[in-house]
């Protein structure tokens, strides 16, 4: 298994993190605190799952990772379904 700075996706994901800190910067003060950080806080996050997801041996830790990301709402051939998962 590679590791998760070596994956394609990893990569990519922080790329863009690094661009958005260079695009959030001009921002105004007033988009800057609410809306960059909030951009930002959710590439961080969207980074963070990519590295759990790989470091995960089992399926059933990447099953969870998904429905965390999710809100508990996954697609299933055309149906929408809520689950809970504990």
């Amino acid at each position: 298994m590679a590791t998760y700075n070596h994956l394609p996706v990893y990569k990519a994901s922080y790329d863009l993190l690094v661009e958005l800190f260079r695009f959030t910067k001009d921002f105004s003060w007033e988009y800057k605190y609410t809306l960059g950080e909030s951009i930002k806080k959710e590439t961080v996050e969207m980074i963070i799952n990519i590295y759990r997801a790989n470091n995960s041996y089992s399926k059933e830790k990447v099953e969870k990772i998904k429905l965390q990301n999710t809100g508990g709402i996954l697609k299933r051939g055309e149906k929408h379904y809520l689950t809970t998962y504990r």
